[in-house]
């Protein structure tokens, strides 16, 4: 009897995903209540106003948060499922992908609350093409920050320590940051740490999101925050194949 192949086992975990998700009422308001309140709170902020650079950062670091608590806790708690199932060959890529896959949506998803929230508020700029793309850039951070949160729970012992340690991978995107650093940022190991967090490229690419959107600013930024959930995901599943030997 043959064994399922990749496709097969990645369309299972991607339905079982979608059914853990939808199962629980007070998961999906806390999925999707979260970027609501915080799209409202920045709304609020900048009440009437015009979206600064101060604006996008704190619109960057949300994305990155909202991303990683959706995914710290994914794995971690599925562990004695997973390592039975990897007794009958379950795919660790396939696993791996389907989180990352369903992740996707449902950041979509949030993202777009969340902008819908911010904007009750404050104005974003004018033009459909603008708002489709900062849509686009805060997407591709938040699923980004999730394939960081998912090597989180790839290491974590308990869910406790997976939500723990979200700060404390959170607060090097703050401080590793132009706005922050200001002019220390020029500085050669502040400058590296900043291309290497996902705060750089989001700021980035919302940044260029100004009266003349910079296409090359912004698909550069798109294209770094692709490479980040590339390797992300890569050391997730590297970490969960050692777990076997």
């Amino acid at each position: 009897m043959s064994l399922p192949g990749f496709r097969s086992q990645f369309d299972t975990m991607v339905d079982r995903c979608v059914a853990l998700t939808l199962s629980s009422f007070r998961h999906l308001l806390l999925t999707f209540g979260q970027p609501m309140l915080l799209g409202y709170i920045i709304g609020l902020a900048w009440q009437n106003a015009e979206a600064e650079k101060t604006t996008f950062f704190v619109m960057a670091i949300s994305a990155i948060y909202l991303g990683c608590m959706n995914a710290c806790c994914l794995i971690v708690m599925e562990r004695p499922v997973f390592d039975r199932e990897r007794m009958f060959d379950l795919s660790i890529r396939a696993y791996v992908l389907s989180k990352a896959a369903v992740l996707t949506v449902v950041n979509a998803v949030g993202m777009a609350l969340f902008l819908f929230m911010q904007t009750r508020s404050m104005p974003l700029g004018p033009g459909l093409t603008r708002q489709i793309l900062m849509l686009l850039i805060l997407t591709c951070t938040a699923v980004t920050a999730s394939a960081l949160g998912l090597l989180i729970s790839a290491f974590a012992r308990s869910a406790h320590a997976a939500v723990l340690a979200v700060p404390s991978l959170l607060v090097p995107q703050i401080v590793f940051s132009e706005i922050v650093l200001r002019s220390h940022i020029e500085k050669r190991f502040p400058e590296m740490m900043e291309r290497l967090t996902i705060t750089k490229w989001c700021y980035s690419g919302l940044t260029a999101l100004g009266s003349e959107i910079d296409e090359t600013a912004v698909v550069k930024a798109l294209f770094f925050l692709t490479l980040q959930f590339s390797v992300l995901i890569l050391l997730c599943i590297t970490k969960l194949k050692m777990d076997d030997v």
